[in-house]
């Protein structure tokens, strides 16, 4: 199998490297703005595959593409790939627009063409073994689960510029797994957004800091804490309250935290980036992504639940903004349907 990565910056680097690892492909092309930056790019990360521009890679068909581009990019990219008609993995977001997700995924249907979304953590075995303890019963009734999704490091300027916002970017990870782990939508939810400390996210009318609480539909609750800076590190971590029992994902001796009742109960190194944090979810969810291109698997993370998580983010923000608990099912989000 031969697959194009689109794309030549940090992610880019990750899926090429994944890739260039997975026996099945025999041929991973890279894919830059030019050759020039391509080359640049392969060479300094030591990865396995060959440079060329973006256009180099179109034109060599490739088996499969995924999508790594800048944010602002990936609609146009991603439409590209679907008239290849290969299958797609595409990181987050399909685009920046919920109407361009939308028709994004009627043509990818209407295609045939499969679009597997960049949603890592349902490949996280952490996570993955939350789920099954939700889906088999052994939680019981769940109460409540709690989400803690704090960056290490902030972002540069031009960064926050294309982000989309904290609830689209940062948080919409969060968003999936909740659906992902208890199967059920957000019924009604509040969000509000400060800058604490990182003024140029005041500058964009973006936040640093979230907190979100909500309901699903099968009558659990839902805390979410979203911060673009933790000093200590990068802390990305999931509590599951239940009738019979209570676990938690994330929580190990590398979770970014002093605690003052029992010191060096939590050890480092600490976590630095979700490279680390998530290496074998990305690990994983390339090894699924082969699998579905060459017609061996189910697509894990179809396009239907980007459109799902975005709609999420977008309450967020008309929650926010009006500074009002928002229902999904009467939302401004609910405008457009696929």
């Amino acid at each position: 199998m031969i697959v194009g990565v689109i794309g030549s910056g940090r992610m880019g680097m990750i899926r090429a490297s994944l890739l260039s690892q997975t026996p099945e492909v025999s041929r991973v092309l890279a894919g830059g703005r030019t050759a020039e930056r391509a080359h640049a790019a392969v060479s300094e990360a030591e990865i396995d595959a060959e440079p060329m521009a973006i256009e180099d890679v179109f034109e060599a068909e490739p088996d499969a593409f995924v999508v790594a581009v800048a944010t602002a990019a990936h609609e146009s990219v991603l439409q590209r790939c679907l008239e290849h008609r290969k299958p797609v993995l595409c990181e987050k977001p399909l685009a920046d627009s919920l109407e361009g997700t939308l028709s994004l995924v009627e043509e990818a249907k209407s295609l045939g063409v499969p679009i597997q979304v960049g949603f890592m953590r349902r490949h996280d075995p952490g996570f993955a073994a939350a789920r099954e303890a939700v889906r088999d019963g052994a939680l019981g009734t769940v109460y409540c689960i709690r989400i803690v999704s704090h960056d290490h490091e902030v972002g540069t300027d031009e960064f926050a510029e294309a982000s989309g916002g904290i609830f689209q970017d940062l948080c919409v990870h969060d968003f999936d797994i909740v659906r992902w782990i208890c199967g059920s939508e957000f019924e009604w939810l509040s969000a509000t957004g400060a800058v604490r400390e990182h003024q140029q996210y005041a500058r964009i009318g973006d936040s640093d800091t979230c907190l979100i609480s909500g309901q699903l539909e099968n009558g659990a609750l839902v805390s979410i804490s979203g911060c673009r800076h933790n000093p200590r590190g990068y802390d990305f971590r999931l509590e599951l309250f239940g009738s019979r029992d209570s676990i938690a994902v994330g929580l190990t001796g590398q979770s970014p935290l002093r605690t003052v009742d029992e010191p060096g109960l939590l050890h480092g190194p600490v976590f630095r980036g979700f490279r680390d944090r998530f290496h074998t979810a990305f690990a994983n969810e390339t090894a699924a992504f082969v699998l579905l291109a060459s017609k061996r698997g189910a697509n894990p993370a179809p396009p239907e639940d980007a459109v799902a998580a975005y709609r999420v983010a977008l309450a967020c923000e008309e929650s926010a903004r009006d500074r009002r608990v928002v229902n999904l099912r009467d939302a401004a989000t609910r405008r457009a349907e696929p």
